[in-house]
């Protein structure tokens, strides 16, 4: 839930890229430095053989770049629960609400057996606090920076090696990728918000059009910030395309842990029924987990007590896809996630929030504890927080050749609280498009809807009560 909300601050990662993108604008520059022909004797004309040469790198360059993009100007308006899990909002210090308008130009670059891209980003904004560490009212904050980029070179026929800041997504599911280890977000319940790209160098072979195989590390964090150390990760993933059908195994391992192996699959059921699946398996867990503990101050720590445990750990999604005659398609996902908390581990797990929430802000060492013991529980290293989920989803694109709508809502079947995920998009034309794109979570007694328990104490409902983003979005 916590990409739900935008959160403010530069972010200083990403200088490598940022080299990359001064040194494109740099060389496009020199390219387009060319003398004028117009009157003043400071400026020399071309002979006839210079401009000739210059008008064909001009006509090579253009054959072989394209540039396109997006710019959006948006408001956010959000509201995080100041409960134990973030008391007052001094753990996340989560804004109330943004202004922002952001340049989103992505250049391309193909020459060859060489392909080199790059997506530069400006972002200015004004984010307003009326909660938190920040004092109450306006900031802003403008950034550059480059989130993604690559060079790709095919080393020899079906052979490529490639190196750069990526967004490494795959699988068909709506909700989540089980077998993605580099990412947990797929950047699904909110596409306007880009996924931070990260470092990987891959080498692809594709020996025929139905078979690839990939080899992937992730050599540095990019630009995801990660609450724990970052953790390189090696993959190796086979892909197979068929007739009407699809699969793909993956296997990866992070420096410190054991081997993840699983993989995807689906198929068309009919013209109307795609069916799916994807299932993620590993031993032990390196999460962390409820433990009671008479030394604590708050009689449970949060300790990674199953990571030398042999028990499969299974993460399973089934899901399908069905189109309605009159346009609009039904998805249905389910996932089971093993490593997930049990009733007597959420227990433990809401307790130490709540024991530490009622003891933040009081002096050393109980003090310390507090906060460190809330800053753990933000994260723990699970996928999810418990084991049952169900996703429904109803999606209409090209509604009146205008419009597209997404409707998501997701049951934690364990605690009984709901995500709900509007996406609503408008055309005004070719080059401009509205949104709407939010994030609520219901629970307890809101509009009638009841979670088990407390609100406070359940995973959808734990840190915030919703996100809303709406903007315009422009075509270049």
């Amino acid at each position: 839930m916590t990409r739900s909300f935008r959160r403010c601050g530069r972010n200083n990662h990403g200088t490598t890229g940022l080299r990359v993108g001064i040194v494109s604008v740099a060389c496009a520059a020199a390219l387009l430095a060319v003398p004028h022909s117009g009157s003043g004797s400071e400026a020399p004309r071309p002979s006839s053989d210079a401009q000739a040469a210059l008008d064909t790198l001009f006509t090579w360059c253009r054959e072989r770049t394209d540039v396109h993009g997006e710019i959006l100007t948006y408001g956010v308006g959000q509201r995080a629960r100041h409960g134990a899990q973030n008391p007052h909002n001094l753990i996340l210090d989560v804004p109330r609400a943004i202004g922002a308008v952001e340049a989103r130009p992505d250049g391309s670059f193909r020459w060859s057996r060489l392909e080199a891209a790059v997506k530069p980003r400006w972002r200015a904004q004004e984010s307003y606090w009326d909660s938190g560490r920040t004092p109450q009212g306006w900031d802003g904050d403008t950034d550059f920076f480059v989130n993604e980029w690559w060079v790709r070179l095919e080393a020899v026929q079906g052979l490529f090696v490639s190196y750069g800041r990526e967004n490494l997504q795959w699988g068909p599911a709506y909700f989540l990728s089980p077998t993605n280890a580099f990412f947990r977000d797929n950047g699904r319940s909110n596409p306007k918000d880009e996924v931070d790209g990260m470092d990987f160098f891959r080498i692809t072979w594709i020996p025929s059009a139905s078979w690839t195989v990939s080899v992937m590390v992730n050599t540095d964090e990019g630009r995801q910030e990660w609450m724990r150390d970052f953790e390189q990760t090696y993959a190796v993933k086979v892909d197979w395309t068929g007739y009407r059908r699809y699969a793909s195994f993956i296997a990866s391992k992070r420096a410190d842990r054991r081997w993840h192996w699983g993989g995807y699959a689906g198929m068309t059921a009919s013209e109307a029924l795609l069916l799916y699946t994807e299932v993620d398996m590993s031993l032990g867990s390196p999460a962390l987990y409820p433990e009671q503990d008479p030394a604590s101050p708050f009689g449970v720590v949060l300790t990674d007590s199953r990571r030398a445990e042999k028990r499969l750990n299974p993460l399973i999604l089934v899901g399908g896809a069905y189109t309605l005659a009159s346009g609009p398609t039904l998805v249905a996902e389910y996932v089971y996630h093993h490593a997930g908390y049990d009733e007597r581990e959420a227990d433990r797990f809401f307790h130490v929030i709540q024991a530490a929430g009622a003891a933040f802000g009081q002096p050393s060492p109980v003090g310390a504890a507090a906060a460190a013991t809330l800053a753990q529980s933000l994260d723990p290293g699970l996928r999810l927080l418990r084991r049952d989920y169900l996703m429904l989803q109803y999606q209409h694109m090209d509604w009146w050749k205008t419009l597209d709508v997404v409707l998501r809502t997701t049951f934690n079947v364990d605690d009984g609280s709901v995500r709900l995920n509007p996406i609503v998009e408008y055309d005004f034309g070719d080059r401009m498009k509205g949104f709407v794109v939010g994030a609520q979570t219901v629970g307890s007694d809101w509009a009638g809807l009841r979670s088990r328990t407390h609100p406070n104490r359940t995973e959808f409902r734990r840190i915030g009560d919703y996100s809303f983003w709406v903007g315009l979005e422009f075509f270049f």
